[in-house]
């Protein structure tokens, strides 16, 4: 092999190995690139933020005439809010979110559980959430639902300060 050939492959080489691409190495972050040789420090990972925006606890009382517990508060309900705040955009979406805590304070399981519930929070206002999904809470235990219900971002505030009632659909006690 001539001198010409060997000096122009390592040339050729050395070249080459001298190309890199600056990037995001690590594959966990949500701007990886396969193609960077580099890593330039610029990873981005998802953060979530959850900023406790209060609690509020009502009871639940059986106003239907023909209930064997008419007028009796068959559970306590604990709503949680949190507001939820992701780093980037591609991470999730930012919401406020309210979980439910459902106490049973009879005797009986309650199943068939359907209700709603008027809150009234200052920075709010009035409204109106409805829970037609036939729990079941079996006596004297919790029922959570994490993420009961949504709201717009622009209206999460502290609930803690409002108040609430439930109005009971329907219930069936076994």
């Amino acid at each position: 092999m001539s001198w010409t050939v060997k000096i122009l492959g390592f040339s050729l080489l050395l070249l080459l190995s001298s190309c890199s691409e600056n990037g995001c190495k690590d594959e966990s972050a949500i701007n990886y690139q396969v193609t960077a040789t580099v890593d330039d420090g610029s990873c981005i990972y998802c953060k979530k933020d959850n900023i406790d925006k209060g609690a509020l606890i009502f009871a639940l009382i059986d106003n239907r005439p023909q209930s064997v517990h008419y007028q009796d508060q068959i559970a306590v309900v604990e709503a949680h809010q949190t507001s939820e705040a992701y780093n980037d955009g591609s991470c999730g979406q930012n919401g406020c979110f309210t979980a439910l805590e459902i106490k049973s304070l009879v005797a009986e399981d309650i199943i068939n559980l359907n209700f709603s519930v008027q809150f009234n929070v200052q920075g709010i206002g009035s409204f109106t959430q409805y829970f037609f999904q036939n729990a079941s809470i079996k006596s004297g235990e919790t029922k959570t639902w994490e993420k009961a219900f949504s709201l717009p971002s622009s209206s999460c505030s502290d609930i803690s300060n409002g108040s609430a009632q439930g109005n009971l659909f329907d219930a069936t006690f076994l």
